[in-house]
């Protein structure tokens, strides 16, 4: 049960770690909501194909086809490419960013998806935004690794809101 005592606890943890206030509230509506059992899951049994008028026909002309085409270039260049960059590497034998681990050919996965996205930006001539969100321990490490690279990449350090015990809700130490 969510309690005005529990509501304090958590807060004196999250000011500790020094976020804000906006953050602690969005993480106390994120519990209430977790408490209702509100989700965003929609069961199987109601999902179902959409109305034949909804579908494109893709046999269509070269000049549809090429009108499609621009329409994606047109909405590529509204886009950004988000990437979730805060896993530690201690599943696999390391205590470094997974991000800057040798993934493949002797690349980092870093590495990999900067080719990415020099390929759609070089494909598409759209600078798409590359950012990542970092956790507090990949933040510093992958900056460094980040200046090293040349390629115009955003970052941001995602929050750090406590892990709660499911049957009390209290911030586990």
């Amino acid at each position: 049960m969510l309690t005005d005592q529990v509501l304090e606890v958590i807060k004196a943890k999250m000011q500790q770690r020094g976020l804000k206030e906006f953050e602690y509230e969005t993480f106390v509506r994120m519990i209430r909501r977790s408490q209702q059992q509100q989700t965003a899951h929609i069961p199987l049994d109601r999902v179902s194909a959409p109305d034949t008028n909804r579908i494109y026909d893709f046999r269509t002309s070269s000049d549809d086809i090429k009108n499609l085409e621009e329409r994606g270039v047109e909405l590529l260049s509204k886009a950004v490419v988000i990437k979730l960059n805060g896993g530690r590497s201690t599943t696999m034998g390391g205590d470094v960013p997974k991000g800057i681990l040798v993934a493949k050919d002797g690349l980092s996965y870093l590495e990999i998806i900067v080719r990415q996205m020099q390929a759609l930006w070089n494909q598409w001539n759209v600078d798409v935004p590359l950012v990542l969100m970092n956790s507090f321990f990949t933040n510093i490490k992958t900056h460094e690794v980040v200046d090293k690279m040349g390629v115009p990449i955003l970052m941001f350090l995602q929050s750090q809101v406590p892990r709660l015990i499911e049957a009390t809700y209290l911030p586990l130490e």
